[in-house]
Parts: C-alpha cells; structure tokens; sequence
C-alpha cells in the first residue's frame, strides 16, 4: 500500500505533458550521455576546473560544459559550448572530442585536453579510489520519471599536468573526480521510456530509503523543488578522505532524498541523508539557490556536514520546450565543505569541493509554503508563504496559549 501510495505520487504531482513508449535506435546509444571531471589544483595559483562532454537527443545537441575557477581573484573562465550540432561530439571507443577539446579513459587513467579562447589545459588523473555505482546493489538504474540514468564515479584522484593561461604557461598538480552519467530520460517529457523496469527500481529504492527513515510531520514544508533537481557535491578533506554527495528534492520537503559516499582511502562508507537545510542563497530567475547547505545522514555512523559557496558561481541556463517546464538551471561554484563524522571513532572533516544546484523550474517560479505546529508550550502554529511569481512573502503567527498574533506582508525581489 505504502509503496502504490509513493509511485501514486510521483506520478500525479507531476504535471507531465507527453508519454512516449519508444526508445531511439541511432548510433548514440542513450537519449542522454556525458563524461565528466573535477579538479581542485596549483599552478602557482589555485585553481578549479568543472567540465563535461554531453550529448543528447531530444534537441538533439551537443554540449561542452567548461569553467575554470581562479580562486585567489575571485573569477571564473566560462569556456563551455552550449546547444551545439549533436555530431560535434565524436565518441571513438574510450575518447570523447569536441573540437579541439577530449577526454581520454585508459583504465584507472583518465587523460583530459581543452582549448578554448586561449587557454590550455591538460589532465592526467590518476585513479586511487575504485570506480562506484550510485545505489548500485539497490536497483538496476536510478528512475528518472518513468526513464531512468546509471551513474558511476570515482572520488579520488591524483591530478598532474599543466596549464596556459594569461600567455604564461605551468605545472599542475591536484586532486580529481571522475563521472560517467546515461541513460533515457527526458527533462521535457519525464513519462517518457515507460518500462515496467522504472516501477521496479522505484519499489527497490522506496524499500531502501524507509528502511530506518523517521519522517517528522510536525513542520512540513511544501514547495516548488522538484525531483528533476538535484544537490551535488564532490569534495576532499585535510585527512585525505573524499565525497560524493546527491541530493534529490522533493515536494515535500520532510522526505528527504539523498546519499553520501565517503572514501576512506580503503572503502566506500555509505549514508543516507535523514534531514537536510539550506541556509542563505540567491534568487534568481524564478529559483532560489541556497549558497549554504547543512546535511544530517546515517549509515557507517552519522555524518553532519555543512557545505558552503565561497566565490563567484558560474550560472548555466537552459530553455525548455515545454508548455508547463519553463528552465533548467545549473548553480556552481567551489567552496568549503566541514563538519564531523561519527563511528567506531569521531572525525573531524574540513575540506574544499565543486558545489552545483540544478533547479528545473516550471511556469509558476519558486513557490514556498511552510506550517509549523508549536506544543506542548506554546500551543499555535506559524504559517509561511512565499512565491517569487507574485512577488510575495507572507507570515502568519497564532499562538493560543499563551494568546500571540502575529502578521506580516511584504513585497519581494
């Protein structure tokens, strides 16, 4: 019952537009595809780079994602080539290219080369922890409405290399991450590549996320995020150990949706995120993107983290062609990444890491309601209401023993 009342919901909340039944058939295997590295390194400076090569069919498109981070000046080198001809990606055996640009995986090696607007790059990254599936002894694939991805990477990385930029070239060295994402999904259409292996792999991660999950209804928060969003992160600490972290919103914001792999340095420690809490951000385009986030997870433990943007974010913004989905967008920036863990010993954690928000907004932009029931001392409620559409904040505090009332109305943005 609880499992038909779940899939109930992610089904009708959703106000999906199209259903399609076929799957394509052309030389690019999935509708969906990308290669992609992270890299925190010195060249005299301290730099950070985000890239990936995709392709996919529903423009269909090409897409060079490339953004340098300059750390000690506070700016960053958009160098990414979007909603390209799809045939500008060129997938031959183990390498990737577009234009000038590739990415190479040997093995355990993975070799990257970009020029773009003058500057150079060149990666090798060495592999020191084991490639990973992201829920990978849970379910086949991760449902994406009724399509699905598969998603696998390594966390850790040994960085060498060099770079040109400013007319001067230099050395590198650092530390790296390693994705490889596909599959078919549509963020125009989510009901399409209806397969009954979808309804499988939702029964097996419901089975997974309720096993020891405490929901609290006390205050509930429902708002316009929605699954086709995320919160990401990759990231290293001083201790040498390294994370991933997935977040994936919800409507309601009590049922959380997310998973964090810490490797340390022999294993995979995996946890499942029970709360999550996002602290000041910015408003933009119909979306609020917190530049703060605090997450509570347990597994091998509890883990406490706290991730915070610390420089200037590289946007990406993405038009959809649907009547009711408006945008995607896509929030970057690096930043520091501390908290602790605690297992067999406390542990405490402070480190950097790549941090992105993805928000798909529909017509109706950021919409928030939140309702917190107050007992037994005071007895009442508060009532929050904000839409970034009609510009609006609403507060409401009712408190009847002892009596208080409260209200307010403002005017956003």
């Amino acid at each position: 019952m609880k499992v038909a009342l779940i899939l109930s919901i992610l089904i009708l909340l959703n106000p999906f537009l199209g259903i399609h039944f076929n799957e394509d058939n052309e030389e690019k295997k999935y509708t969906r595809e990308w290669w992609n590295i992270d890299a925190f390194f010195n060249a005299g400076k301290n730099y950070s780079v985000t890239a990936s090569f995709e392709y996919e069919k529903e423009t269909p498109a090409a897409n060079l994602f490339f953004t340098i981070f300059d750390h000690d000046e506070n700016k960053f080198y958009d160098l990414g080539a979007y909603d390209e001809r799809i045939d500008k990606l060129i997938v031959e055996g183990n390498k990737i290219s577009y234009e000038k640009c590739w990415i190479k995986i040997d093995g355990t090696i993975y070799e990257a080369y970009f020029e773009r607007d003058g500057i150079q790059l060149y990666l090798k990254m060495k592999a020191i922890s084991p490639l990973k599936k992201i829920v990978g002894d849970v379910s086949k694939n991760i449902p994406f409405g009724f399509g699905y991805y598969n998603y696998t990477f390594t966390s850790k990385c040994i960085v060498n290399g060099w770079i040109k930029i400013d007319g001067s070239r230099k050395n590198l060295t650092g530390i790296g991450y390693y994705e490889h994402v596909y599959g078919n999904w549509s963020y125009n259409m989510p009901l399409k590549f209806f397969s009954k292996d979808s309804i499988k792999d939702y029964i097996s991660l419901y089975k997974w996320w309720r096993k020891g999950m405490k929901i609290d209804f006390k205050n509930i928060t429902i708002w316009s995020n929605n699954p086709f969003g995320y919160d990401w992160s990759w990231g290293f600490f001083e201790n040498g150990y390294t994370i991933f972290f997935g977040n994936i919103p919800f409507w309601i914001k009590n049922i959380p949706l997310g998973v964090v792999y810490m490797y340390d340095g022999k294993n995979y420690l995996e946890y499942k995120i029970i709360r999550y809490e996002y602290g000041e951000g910015e408003y933009y385009n119909g979306s609020f993107f917190p530049r703060e986030l605090k997450i509570y997870a347990t597994g091998n433990g509890t883990l406490i983290l706290h991730f915070e943007m610390t420089l200037k974010p590289h946007i990406y913004h993405d038009k959809l062609s649907s009547k009711y989905w408006k945008n995607l967008l896509l929030y970057e920036c690096p930043g520091r990444i501390y908290g602790w863990m605690n297992g067999s010993k406390n542990i405490k954690l402070d480190g950097k890491g790549e941090i992105e928000i993805e928000r798909q907004n529909s017509i109706f932009d950021y919409e928030m309601m939140e309702l917190m029931l107050k007992y037994p001392y005071p007895i009442g409620f508060e009532f929050y209401l904000l839409s970034y559409l009609l510009k609006i904040s609403i507060f409401l505090q009712l408190y009847l023993f002892p009596f208080s009332f409260n209200f307010s109305f403002s005017h956003i943005g």
